[in-house]
């Protein structure tokens, strides 16, 4: 129930239960922080994406000595999920913390599974990494992306993946949802 406040694994429990059980069994794991702890730092290789259940964290992208705070709920480094991922910033706990994390080496393997939805996660994975790099002109340099995920991004992201899913009631009257993406 903690992954399906993203808006990504919601999709995925509507409509591709299995492949949620699977990440949620073999993909998971629970971190706790105390006040003052380093969750990650900049430049480090991040291998998991977090999602903030309680607590808050202070965040300092790149080389910044101001941060702003995080407050549960939050997604931390999905960009994991999808591609290579180094730290743009360093995240500090200011309070006690509990996180749910989900390793990335995992998540692909049981993605790439999925049989019904795969073409929907491909896309997703597409539509991610363009949000986050958007193509530049010739020399113009990347802005720094950050490790904190825009809820309202991904939901435009899952929204054009998976075009809504539309539910839509069969001759029966029960219900079935269809993805349009081919």
């Amino acid at each position: 129930p903690i992954l399906t406040q993203h808006p990504l694994f919601k999709q995925m429990a509507k409509n591709d239960e299995h492949c949620l059980a699977m990440i949620c069994h073999l993909a998971t794991g629970q971190r706790r922080l105390e006040p003052g702890e380093v969750l990650f730092r900049l430049g480090e290789t991040c291998s998991k994406m977090f999602y903030v259940v309680s607590g808050e964290l202070n965040y300092y992208l790149g080389m910044n000595k101001v941060g702003f705070a995080v407050e549960a709920p939050a997604m931390l480094s999905e960009a994991v999920l999808w591609m290579s991922w180094e730290h743009s910033g360093r995240m500090v706990a200011n309070s006690f913390c509990d996180l749910v994390t989900v390793l990335s080496e995992s998540f692909r393997e049981i993605i790439a599974t999925s049989s019904g939805m795969k073409r929907n996660y491909q896309l997703y994975a597409q539509s991610f990494r363009s949000e986050l790099f958007p193509e530049r002109p010739e020399g113009e340099s990347l802005p720094r992306v950050s490790d904190i995920c825009d809820e309202k991004q991904v939901e435009g992201i899952v929204a054009a993946a998976f075009d809504v899913l539309k539910v839509d009631l069969d001759r029966k009257g029960t219900t079935s949802t269809i993805g349009t993406h081919h």
